[in-house]
């Protein structure tokens, strides 16, 4: 019984190490993200951050987006109708 608690204790800190080694690796990589994308606090989106690229680059997104939905649903109703048999 206490080699069955052992083995168990084992596993867990054995995740619990596995975690800590990815959540620093993880945070390694955010901060080297944060030194090359460096980012100013003034509470614009993501996506509006540079101007008149982003503005157009999420417009023309979105715009795609909508369209593509809209032309899968017509097709979607235009297959569920039955064909006419002359």
């Amino acid at each position: 019984m206490i080699l069955c608690c052992q083995k168990n204790t084992n596993v867990a800190w054995e995740r619990v190490l596995a975690r800590c080694i990815s959540s620093s690796r993880w945070s390694l990589y955010n901060s080297f993200l944060s030194k090359l994308f460096p980012q100013k606090a003034d509470g614009l989106p993501v996506h509006l951050k540079r101007g008149v690229p982003d503005k157009l680059l999420y417009r023309t997104t979105m715009a795609l987006t909508i369209g593509g939905t809209i032309y899968c649903l017509v097709a979607l109703y235009m297959a569920s109708q039955p064909r006419n048999q002359k």
